[in-house]
């Protein structure tokens, strides 16, 4: 990642999340920008002409389909960016680059205190300098990552870009229950009181029934046989996930609404110092709840 120091000094950025937004999103206005996208992008690019620059992907454990998105993206030739540990799957080629990763919510660095423990008034309240131990000193060695977005918000100032802006990036997360087929149900995902007492409320409810069909679409949802159950399923209900836009479909039922929090936190972290070396970072967003920077609007820049 070193030939990539300061390359772009002077230019904007377009950093694209995966939030739900993208679906309202004219994202073929940035086609002759420079943009930089991550994870299950690929999912929206049969529906667009847009393609990023820089495609990053920086999961430790890259599954059985990850490897297939970032393998994609090469082929198109977009530059690519991944884990070192990861150098024995994909080889070496001209547009792949690659770097090391430092989780900050369970790695303490610097002599800081856990980043994961602090709160968003200890961000920002702490002097600018004790927040640096939360930034790496060299891209091309160590990205620190908290969500994706803040290693990649990193990357950004290492290629030397001095305008940033956010599309995509909603935040609002929620609980994403792809396996309550019937609402009137209860949901096996909250119940905290085990089997009987999910049976015998169901059946006190007069939702036994359909309490049951969602309790064993759940268990084969967070099963290994998910994948194979999975067309089944989404032909029963919809399993695209609210979380994200509306071509990144997961059968894992979570709730995300403790994330939103932590990735105000990040962007908190990030802002300061954005700042504070002297590059311009804004919202691009359409809607969504990440209010930590000024709003712009995608049409009018």
């Amino acid at each position: 990642m070193k030939s990539l120091k300061n390359q772009y000094e002077g230019e904007r950025v377009f950093l694209i999340g995966n939030g739900p937004s993208l679906d309202q999103t004219p994202i073929n206005q940035l086609k002759d920008e420079y943009s930089i996208a991550m994870n299950k992008i690929n999912d929206i690019y049969p529906h667009t002409n847009w393609r990023p620059s820089f495609y990053v992907l920086l999961l430790d454990d890259l599954g059985e389909n990850s490897p297939k998105y970032l393998t994609e993206n090469l082929n198109q030739g977009i530059k690519c960016i991944t884990l070192l540990k990861h150098k024995p799957i994909f080889g070496s080629c001209n547009n792949l680059y690659f770097t090391n990763k430092k989780k900050l919510k369970y790695e303490s660095v610097g002599g800081g205190k856990n980043f994961h423990g602090l709160g968003r008034d200890d961000i920002e309240s702490m002097e600018i300098q004790e927040l640096y131990n939360y930034w790496p000193n060299d891209v091309s060695e160590m990205v620190y990552s908290y969500h994706s977005m803040y290693a990649v918000i990193q990357m950004a100032i290492y290629m030397g870009f001095d305008e940033i802006y956010f599309v995509g990036c909603d935040l609002g997360y929620g609980y994403h229950n792809p396996h309550m087929i019937f609402k009137e149900g209860l949901d096996p995902y909250k119940t905290k009181n085990g089997k009987c007492s999910f049976l015998l409320d169901s059946y006190h409810k007069n939702v036994l029934l359909k309490s049951l069909a969602n309790s064993i679409l759940f268990k084969i949802l967070t099963s290994p046989f998910a994948d194979a159950v999975s067309y089944l399923a989404d032909h029963i209900r919809n399993l695209d996930d609210n979380n994200r836009f509306s071509s990144y479909s997961q059968l894992q039922p979570e709730d995300l609404s403790h994330v939103n929090n932590e990735i105000t936190k990040s962007h908190i972290a990030a802002k300061r110092i954005v700042y504070d070396q002297g590059v311009n970072i804004y919202n691009a967003t359409v809607g969504g709840s990440l209010e930590v920077y000024p709003r712009v609007s995608l049409l009018e820049i």
